[in-house]
């Protein structure tokens, strides 16, 4: 059921008629992720004289950076979640729960729930969802959208034999903190992480030798080079007709589009992913922007990885601001090199930086430090 919050003072199937007043403009920010949410902020303290609400199918929104610390108990459920209904209220802006259906550019309207709400410029920080696993189960369990994280964690950890597929960031943070997690509360310890390449690839080889090394001694059972071609109930298939034994599977094998941007006829890369300019803007149609994993930057691809969200994010506000007056838009420039410290479990981190590869406590107290400080900037 679609719930809405003070919306924008009218039917949301109809479209206010104004003849002598200037309208003022709608600004829709479609998904709480890490670019929205730092809006709703500024908005705390910046009036840019437009309306703006934000659409999300949930009023709660986990902060990924944290999911490992939760998976190892390290941190509670409460410490990870920002409640995008209430930092609206502080921001001044409306807050409507729903999943947007379609986006009509020509029309300047988006369809959730068959109500067609009204905009002038509109912002997607949507996310991905995780690629279509091979036979679906009751026992496949996903991080995507992040609002279910929580409570599928729980259910999967806490079961005899779980399986991480996918050997990227999140698969390797959460197969050893949910490892971690075992060897303190469970008599049976395996995790086994399967994939179809080698673990952390994105970080360059010498970083994915380290790590499969690391990984190794602290006890994560680790299959690669194979690829799961079917999951059932007890047991899932690999390409090379390997048997595993499983009590769930947690997929996260790559990130996949929304299918809402190709629904909408919107200009998308070859993956589905919304096409955005140096600006993040739609190239298509300039009224239509959009940060985080959603989006692919038209002048070359950066990962799907939350940092990036966050450094665009200052400059989205801004172009959205100087949409309205017709300004000129600032570009935004992907770093060539970034920081990712990851968690290994027991309190310990992994950080990167270009080629240097870095492990140990501190790591991880560097990693709490700077997660904290953004949850509380968050939550006050």
């Amino acid at each position: 059921m679609l719930e809405t919050k003070a919306v924008f003072g009218h039917s949301p199937r109809t479209v206010p008629q104004v003849s002598e007043v200037v309208p003022v403009k709608k600004l829709l920010l479609i998904g709480g992720g890490h670019a929205h949410i730092y809006i709703l902020k500024a908005l705390q303290k910046e009036n840019p004289g437009f309306e703006v609400t934000m659409i999300s199918p949930s009023v709660h929104q986990y902060y990924s950076g944290m999911f490992s610390g939760y998976t190892e108990g390290i941190y509670a459920a409460s410490d990870i979640t920002i409640n995008l209904e209430e930092l609206s209220i502080k921001a001044g802006a409306s807050f409507i729960k729903g999943e947007v259906a379609e986006v009509d550019p020509v029309k300047k309207e988006v369809v959730l729930d068959e109500c067609g709400y009204p905009f002038d410029l509109i912002s997607f920080d949507v996310g991905s969802r995780v690629k279509q696993i091979p036979e679906p189960t009751e026992k496949v369990y996903s991080v995507k959208p992040n609002y279910v994280f929580t409570e599928n964690i729980d259910e999967l950890k806490g079961s005899p034999a779980p399986v991480v597929v996918g050997g990227g960031a999140a698969g390797v943070e959460l197969a050893l903190s949910m490892l971690a997690w075992r060897k303190n509360h469970q008599p049976h310890q395996r995790v086994t992480l399967i994939d179809s390449g080698n673990l952390l690839e994105e970080f360059g080889s010498k970083t994915s030798r380290r790590t499969e090394k690391l990984a190794r001694r602290k006890g994560l059972s680790i299959i690669k080079g194979e690829r799961v071609e079917e999951i059932g109930r007890e047991f899932l298939q690999t390409d090379s007709g390997r048997h595993v034994h499983h009590s769930g599977v947690l997929w996260l094998s790559g990130a996949e589009a929304p299918s809402l941007f190709e629904q909408s006829n919107l200009k998308v890369d070859a993956k589905g992913f919304l096409f955005v300019d140096k600006y993040l803007r739609n190239p298509e149609y300039p009224f239509i922007y959009g940060a985080g994993d959603c989006v692919t930057l038209e002048e070359g691809g950066i990962p799907k990885n939350g940092v990036f969200a966050i450094k665009e994010a200052p400059v989205l506000w801004e172009n959205l601001k100087r949409h309205t007056g017709s300004e000129e838009l600032l570009a935004f420039q992907p770093p060539e090199k970034y920081m990712a410290i990851l968690s290994t479990g027991n309190r310990q981190g992994l950080l990167t930086y270009g080629n240097v590869m870095i492990h140990g406590k501190w790591c991880f107290t560097l990693k709490h430090f700077i997660d904290s400080r953004f949850m509380k900037k968050y939550n006050t």
